[in-house]
């Protein structure tokens, strides 16, 4: 199961669970579909599984305007009844709240409170004392179509993260932050550490998979074995606030700004490669001289110029 940033293309699968948990609301896709195009005051989830069907959502709220303390709103989380009572919805809040508080951090902001409201008889209470420690402070009579309950998480700094050990957050949301950036792909390769990998593309003999998204594979057409291609990377690894280092990590070389280096390190951790292509196998790529991570998000890949 993958949990990410909504995209425009997302938008039906996530109607269709709207459509499914939440039968008295209406007009499901234009609810989503406003909500979607509100960030950053809005932030929209989605869960997928294995078949790349959208199962689950959640989305969140900024209250009363971009404060240095942000109180934050739950708004809405939905999951598909047979998707039910497998952890999904613990994952849908523990693991969206990560990247929020990421994207707060880059601005310079934080979490103060979070707030829920929900049916006084809705079991998901139990849900948000769990992994949020909400507590009921205020009771609503009659406000939709029951009573609801106001539930406030007081004081939040950095919540647990409710997930078993060897499960990795995917993170590949928090990364983006520019809202029209969209990740179209992942590396898998054997590059695990900073440490082991290669300084630059050209110095690298490092084999590996470019994973391109279903809905991109079209774009992969005419890509050929023996071409070169380059290829445009986010480095979510990489520090954003540093504007000096030592080239090559070498401490022996003088300080520079890293907009006069290839250092990995930089505002906006945009990496270039040129890989070699081995192989092409639907939406697969498998290339040589891959020197960054095992999961660093793709976000372009282009013909070299001069190639064929």
């Amino acid at each position: 199961m993958r949990i990410r940033r909504i995209e425009i293309c997302d938008i039906n699968g996530a109607a269709q669970v709207h459509e499914a948990v939440f039968p008295r609301q209406l007009l499901s896709k234009e609810w989503i579909e406003s909500n979607v195009r509100a960030y950053p005051r809005v932030y929209y989830f989605i869960a997928e599984n294995d078949e790349n069907r959208i199962v689950g959502f959640i989305h969140w709220i900024q209250k009363s305007g971009f404060r240095q303390q942000v109180v934050l709103e739950l708004e809405q989380i939905g999951v598909l009844p047979e998707c039910q009572g497998g952890g999904l919805g613990t994952r849908l809040i523990s693991e969206t709240l990560r990247h929020i508080q990421a994207d707060l951090e880059h601005r310079q902001a934080s979490l103060k409170h979070i707030m829920v409201t929900t049916r006084a008889d809705n079991s998901a209470q139990r849900l948000y004392r769990k992994v949020l420690g909400a507590e009921i402070e205020a009771t609503l009579t009659d406000l939709y179509s029951a009573d609801e309950v106001v539930m406030i998480a007081r004081n939040v700094d950095i919540l647990p993260v409710h997930l078993d050990s060897d499960r990795k957050i995917d993170r590949s949301v928090t990364w983006m932050e520019l809202s029209s950036l969209r990740q179209i792909g992942e590396v898998q390769g054997d590059i695990l550490t900073l440490e082991d990998a290669p300084k630059n593309y050209s110095e690298s003999r490092r084999v590996g998979t470019l994973e391109i998204r279903p809905e991109y594979q079209d774009g992969l057409d005419g890509i050929e074995v023996g071409q070169t291609i380059v290829v445009l990377f986010w480095l979510h690894e990489s520090k954003r606030e540093i504007l000096k280092v030592h080239p090559r990590g070498n401490t022996s070389n003088p300080l520079r700004g890293v907009f006069s280096t290839r250092s990995p390190v930089r505002p906006n951790p945009i990496a270039i490669s040129e890989l070699q292509v081995l192989a092409v196998n639907g939406n697969s790529l498998r290339v040589s001289g891959l020197d960054v991570l095992n999961g660093t998000p793709i976000i372009d890949v282009k013909k070299k110029i001069g190639t064929s």
